[in-house]
């Protein structure tokens, strides 16, 4: 039994370039996603990282974060959208405009497992297809 629990609204939404900061120096962060990029963290567990990656020329993309859980993705300190292994969608859309060339950062807040690597690609994944019948 938990005795004296209090919880509190966190609201990410409003979180720009300092408080992703402050949380990720704070010690919760975990594995770097991106694997060959450059990152900060150690270990697979809940909490943040961070990943930079290189665009030559921005363009729309979708993100994908294969093994990880459930949790936020913020591109270049703007809170992108939520992720879950559940779906539905297993892949977020991030538009060119927030892309710059040059380096760009990923942070990620997961909080439940992190997968080994964050992906880049040109088109989304949207699971499998699945034959709906609707029966009265």
């Amino acid at each position: 039994m938990i005795h004296g629990w209090r919880n509190w609204a966190v609201p990410l939404q409003d979180w720009g370039r300092r408080e992703l900061a402050r949380a990720v120096a704070s010690g919760g962060g975990v594995a770097d996603p991106a694997g060959a990029g450059t990152g900060t963290g150690a270990g697979t567990g809940a909490g943040f990282a961070t990943a930079s990656f290189h665009v030559e020329e921005p363009a729309d993309t979708h993100i994908l974060l294969p093994g990880s859980g459930r949790g936020y993705c913020w591109i270049n300190d703007f809170l992108l959208g939520r992720y879950d292994e559940g779906g539905p969608q297993r892949s977020l859309y991030c538009p060119a405009p927030l892309l710059q060339a040059g380096e760009n950062t990923v942070t990620i807040l997961e909080t439940e497992h992190l997968g080994a690597t964050l992906e880049l690609r040109e088109r989304p994944d949207l699971g499998s297809a699945e034959e709906y019948i609707e029966q009265f």
